[in-house]
């Protein structure tokens, strides 16, 4: 059982590993945030327009509600993680490349000047 300065340790070391996960993955949660929102209410306008005919947001039941919600954690979760992998493995070597070549013409431009 967990009791007194153990139960302290605990949550403090519980709440240390929490902002690091936020802190590393900040711009993942954010992106995920987004796409997620803007997704949901994006469905809500199909929903509507297939329901009614008509531009406008509709809530559907709850079973409905629920397999749309889903499906969207899904979409946005495999986006966020595409993307993550995108950034972390090809903008890296294009901005090495970019930084060289900064690099070479900058010291090009001092052996001319």
């Amino acid at each position: 059982m967990v009791t007194g300065d153990k139960y302290t340790a605990l949550l403090n070391l519980i709440l240390i590993y929490m902002n690091i996960a936020l802190v590393t993955n900040f711009p993942e949660i954010i992106q995920f945030s987004v796409t997620f929102s803007f997704f949901f209410l994006e469905s809500l306008f199909h929903y509507h327009i297939g329901k009614y005919g008509t531009f406008g947001i509709a809530f559907p039941k709850f079973k409905e509600m629920a397999i749309i919600i889903v499906t969207i954690l899904l979409i946005s979760g495999a986006s966020t993680l595409v993307t993550n992998i995108i950034n972390d493995n090809f903008l890296s070597v294009y901005n090495k490349k970019i930084n060289m070549k900064k690099k070479y013409k900058k010291k090009f431009n001092t052996l001319l000047s």
